[in-house]
């Protein structure tokens, strides 16, 4: 389903959420998948113009048993685009998620164009070459000889 089309988002009629943008969604241990995080994406993007805190850890948005699969990387790219035209978000969390290291590739390169400042990873699958994509981007945006982490 595409977002333009939904009456409700999880349970909360849409027209609520357009009046009263959410500051801060905690979706935590919702299993919302790959297809969830897609549309919260778009959904983000659309109607949370304030939105500062995204708690998404324990939400499944990939599988545990194929770290690698392409597939999944789809959502990562949707949820940075999409923070990247909502820079009132300062915290993410997707702990707990299984996310590999092409997730963490991909959501490196995005949230290097955003102004998150705290990223919760524990407890997934990024492995040494998502770590050192992460220090990259650490890298680019904080630069050498400015304060930072």
């Amino acid at each position: 389903h595409q977002p333009e089309t939904w009456e409700s988002f999880n349970g909360i009629p849409l027209r609520m959420l357009k009046e009263e943008a959410p500051t801060e969604l905690k979706l935590s241990g919702d299993s919302i998948g790959v297809e969830g995080l897609v549309a919260l994406s778009s959904w983000v993007q659309q109607f949370c113009p304030a939105l500062h805190t995204l708690k998404l850890d324990r939400c499944l948005l990939a599988a545990r048993s194929s770290p690698l699969d392409p597939e999944q990387v789809m959502g990562v790219v949707r949820l940075g685009l999409a923070l990247q035209q909502r820079p009132s978000v300062t915290s993410l969390d997707l702990s707990s998620n299984f996310l590999g290291p092409r997730c963490a590739k991909t959501l490196a390169i995005n949230l290097e164009k955003t102004q998150v400042e705290t990223l919760i990873l524990e407890d997934n699958l990024v492995g040494d070459l998502g770590a050192k994509d992460f220090a990259r981007m650490l890298y680019r945006s904080i630069g050498v000889g400015k304060k930072g982490c």
